[in-house]
């Protein structure tokens, strides 16, 4: 699949039938997209060419903006709402679709190549999730759907180009709880479980496997190298944070800013010593997980969906670490005054 989709204009009723068709025709067992040859090595993962069995047929189909202006800055998101007819026969189905193109502001395509979280965020769906999925589903886990949006189509090409396509949640009336407002009790402790629940399936893995995580997934963000990258942020947006620390007026701001740069120089690593994972509870950990990155049912509100790649300005990604630095930021930030 060589097309390049970068943006609305390039997606065509031909580029949703031929990811559809991939989707379909593999059971969503071939989501990353890659070479057409017959089990060949792009040098990051290796790609089986497309099987036929099932005819895609685009009726029509619309995009749109994937969010309010403002609302993602480090991605273009594009709701795409498509009609198909599979098979022929089959009746046409709506299928509601939200793909992550990378930014096309300079300055966020860069950050985002440059420390490497679209890659993570598309391993994540295509090769972490089906992991889990057949090693769960091998030892009584059961079929329950995992908290997370289901993947139809992915590709990377390291460097230049990254396409995510998901579950478009909001169409099914999952929504994102305002920050101003919080999570409620029922929120907090549905969002609780459902991280929990990726803790435990992944501890559960390393654990009656005997399996090293970094390398049974080489994508994770080790420690130091993500200490490395937060060192960078907190580089780039210290001058400006204290130009406003600077100008409010309420001097116990001051004092914040003071302490920030006390920290600065060992800033580094106390970040690595927080992500580097602590025996025998080492897992994989959401490090951006609060209420913005959390979809939530408009009538079931004890059922989120925890979307990865879908809302806002999600950058997350599961890394190598110890299980509070999942929910260690998350009740000050998202829980009510009243939790």
């Amino acid at each position: 699949m060589s097309v390049d989709v970068s943006d609305e204009s390039s997606i065509t009723a031909e580029w949703l039938e031929s990811i559809l068709h991939l989707y379909y025709s593999t059971n969503g067992r071939d989501l990353l997209d890659g070479p057409k040859d017959d089990e060949v090595d792009n040098g990051d993962v290796v790609i089986r060419k497309d099987e036929a069995g099932q005819t895609i047929s685009v009726k029509q189909f619309q995009v749109r903006p994937g969010c309010d202006e403002g609302e993602n800055l480090l991605s273009d998101l594009l709701a795409i709402d498509v009609t198909v007819c599979r098979n022929g026969s089959m009746p046409e189905e709506e299928l509601h679709l939200m793909a992550k193109l990378l930014s096309q502001d300079p300055f966020c395509r860069h950050f985002i190549l440059e420390a490497g979280f679209d890659v993570r965020e598309i391993h994540f769906y295509t090769t972490l999730m089906p992991a889990l999925t057949q090693f769960c589903g091998g030892h009584g886990g059961g079929h329950e759907p995992w908290p997370v949006p289901s993947c139809f189509y992915a590709k990377y090409r390291q460097g230049s180009d990254s396409v995510l396509v998901l579950d478009n949640m909001k169409a099914s009336g999952f929504h994102v709880t305002e920050f101003h407002l919080g999570l409620s009790l029922d929120q907090a402790i549905a969002a609780a479980r459902s991280i929990a629940r990726i803790h435990a399936s992944v501890l559960a893995y390393r654990l009656r496997l005997g399996v090293d995580l970094g390398q049974a997934f080489p994508f994770l963000f080790r420690p130091e190298a993500a200490a490395e990258s937060y060192q960078q942020l907190l580089e780039r947006g210290l001058p400006q944070l204290a130009t406003f620390l600077h100008t409010a007026d309420r001097p116990e701001l001051h004092a914040v800013l003071t302490k920030l740069h006390k920290m600065r120089p060992r800033a580094k690593e106390t970040i690595a010593n927080l992500l580097r994972p602590a025996s025998p509870i080492a897992t994989l950990t959401h490090t951006d997980f609060w209420c913005n990155n959390l979809l939530f049912a408009a009538k079931r509100q004890t059922a989120p969906r925890q979307p990865l790649a879908m809302t806002r300005q999600t950058i997350a990604e599961p890394r190598q670490s110890s299980v509070p630095f999942s929910t260690g930021r998350w009740p000050p930030t998202a829980g009510r005054p009243t939790i």
